[in-house]
């Protein structure tokens, strides 16, 4: 598709540079600090296995747990953002507004998401920061009077197959953030692994706690943090090597959702052409909506894959050489 370019780019200094900054510092940062850090808490509690220590074992095992949620949390702030932007500001900074519930709530919602709010975090459509109202990528650029019938239905089926699939992810990502959370939120609030040594676990129908017969072993237990703090958290239905297990994966897959977030949004940031000193050269001569972020291979048949390619492209008739750079409607990158 080839049209003019636009002529009201947001603000660089509000929008297109720090937004390009923060989305950077996720992608190249963020995500391989927690790569990282969630692969060598697997390693610990391999170590700690090894050893033989309960209480080395179980802190490793909590520690993995920390590493696995926390990408759950990053990924929750980063769509809360797009979702529910601040008004007036650029998209981005809601991410950067801490509140414990953010996290909490969205994983609680996210399985009822209509689709043009999923559409959002796919990166298929945009939220107005002002008016909080939706519009699809397809409509605010056009594509409809400019490409056949045919490439739109390619592009709605890639748009429903990539739905049913995030909310497939999304909907088990929710399960395992109600599920550990409250071990994340005690390795955060000091590490509040349960010494074995200080409690007993029974079954509910025992009356005496000096029954041997009735103990019961939980994978992992901390104490609980906040509300009823002389209770605790423990998991009875998994053992040890099989929280670590899932509880990783869930880390795992949470981060391939992030970078999938994060890809939508710099393929429109990146659009813009910047100088090494922080001035505006122009536009890049296409802009590609990465349509394809979240599908699969054998999703689509041979010839929609030679209809869709990467996603709809625009090129720019003339790009201006120099942007104008004064203040505008921010929040809508």
């Amino acid at each position: 598709m080839t049209v003019p370019a636009p002529s009201d780019i947001p603000s660089l200094e509000t929008v297109v540079l720090p937004s390009r900054a923060v989305l950077r510092s996720w992608r190249d940062q963020t995500v391989p600090a927690r790569e990282a850090a969630l692969a060598e808490a697997v390693d610990l509690y391999d170590e700690a296995v090894q050893d033989g220590d309960p209480g080395f074992r179980d802190m490793a095992l909590l520690g993995v747990i920390a590493d696995a949620v926390q990408p759950l949390e990053d990924l929750a702030y980063l769509a809360s953002s797009w979702d529910a932007p601040l008004r007036g500001f650029a998209t981005y900074v809601r991410a950067t507004t801490y509140s414990d519930r953010i996290p909490t709530n969205f994983w609680q919602e996210i399985t009822k998401w209509p689709d043009p709010r999923l559409d959002v975090l796919a990166g298929f459509a945009v939220r107005d920061a002002n008016t909080g109202a939706i519009s699809s990528i397809l409509e605010l650029t056009g594509f409809q009077a400019d490409l056949s019938e045919h490439q739109l239905a390619v592009l709605d089926r890639a748009q429903a197959v990539s739905r049913d699939r995030l909310r497939s992810w999304l909907s088990t990502l929710a399960k395992d953030w109600a599920q550990f959370a409250p071990y994340f939120r005690a390795f955060k609030h000091g590490g509040l692994a349960l010494n074995r040594n200080d409690v007993t676990f029974v079954a509910d129908a025992v009356t005496d706690v000096r029954d041997q017969a009735d103990r019961l072993v939980p994978s992992i237990a901390v104490w609980r943090r906040r509300g009823r703090a002389s209770e605790v958290q423990a998991d009875e239905n998994l053992d040890s090597t099989t929280t670590v297990a899932a509880a990783s994966g869930s880390g795992r897959l949470a981060i391939d959702l992030i970078v999938g977030v994060l890809a939508s949004r710099l393929a429109v940031i990146e659009s813009v052409n910047i100088r090494a000193d922080g001035t505006v050269a122009g536009l890049e001569p296409e802009l590609q909506f990465p349509w394809s972020v979240w599908l699969a291979g054998d999703d689509l048949t041979r010839a929609d894959w030679e209809q869709l390619g990467a996603g709809p492209r625009i090129r720019w008739i003339d790009p201006p050489a120099e942007i104008d750079e004064s203040p505008s409607q921010p929040g809508n990158e």
